[in-house]
């Protein structure tokens, strides 16, 4: 009997024991877990790199356009007029179309170039003829209804403000600007959109830098509004020592209207002797 009683005296006592010992089981391994997650969090802060300050489309407060000279300005249809010097992230081709513009260095920052400022200096007189290649539609006439995409009425309306010899004169002096020199124009066409205007395509020597290119494309647009017109597009195509197909510029959407229309330019020298 006393065995028994002794018996249930003990068995409060130790189940009491036993949830104690639970309880600060529980709590410390409670509290280990929480200063593992916490340890764990700090050192998940401190590995995540910070994010490159780079100049995107989708960043432009990191873009540079500060400038010191017209040479330290380019273009992109993404960011307008930036320091070319900086590192610029663009997005995969295909790329938007836009005009391509000059820029210049205006107050110690990249400002888009307005050519359309004294338009009465590029009318002076020049002698298209020789800047024209022997089986150059114009050569035949020299009128717009040779360019292709003009129709007689467009030109009868008066849809048109230039002339061609205005649209090639200007043409013209623009490629001597930018030190193109064995000029041989050799395809018009006029576009409706997203300009427009003319798209001049020739042949001719074309340097930047250590690079050489043969064919290029200069866009004109087609009103002389204001007295004046204005460039918006130029690119030119060359190949490198190993025979590449090298582009200027580099980055940039090159403006072309139809797969068709990039076959027979990127064809205009064999098309053109």
């Amino acid at each position: 009997m006393e065995k028994l009683s002794n018996k249930r005296i003990f068995t409060p006592i130790a189940i009491g024991v036993i949830l104690i010992l639970a309880i600060l089981v529980g709590g410390f391994t409670l509290w280990q877990y929480q200063e593992i997650e916490k340890e764990g969090f700090d050192q998940g802060e401190m590995i995540i790199p910070e994010k490159k300050k780079v100049c995107s489309p989708d960043n432009q407060e990191y873009c540079d356009k500060s400038c010191e000279t017209d040479d330290d300005c380019a273009f992109s249809c993404y960011l307008n007029c930036y320091n070319k010097h900086q590192e610029v992230i663009f997005p995969e081709p295909p790329w938007p179309t836009c005009g391509l513009f000059s820029c210049q260095c205006l107050d110690g920052k990249c400002e888009v170039l307005d050519e359309s400022a004294n338009w009465k200096t590029y009318r002076e007189e020049i002698d298209i003829e020789k800047y024209l290649h022997e089986d150059c539609l114009l050569k035949e006439e020299m009128s717009l209804t040779k360019i292709e995409g003009v129709s007689l009425m467009m030109v009868e309306s008066g849809y048109f403000s230039v002339s061609a010899e205005e649209v090639l004169s200007f043409a013209i002096q623009q490629l001597q600007t930018k030190s193109v020199s064995e000029i041989e124009i050799c395809e018009v066409h006029w576009i409706a959109a997203p300009y427009g205007g003319f798209l001049i395509d020739g042949k001719g020597s074309f340097n930047e830098g250590t690079k050489h290119y043969s064919t290029f494309r200069i866009g004109v647009t087609d009103s002389s509004k204001n007295n004046a017109v204005k460039e918006f597009t130029f690119i030119a195509r060359g190949e490198d020592n190993e025979d590449n197909v090298i582009w200027y510029p580099e980055s940039f959407h090159y403006f072309f209207f139809s797969e068709k229309d990039k076959e027979d330019f990127e064809d205009l020298s064999s098309r053109f002797k």
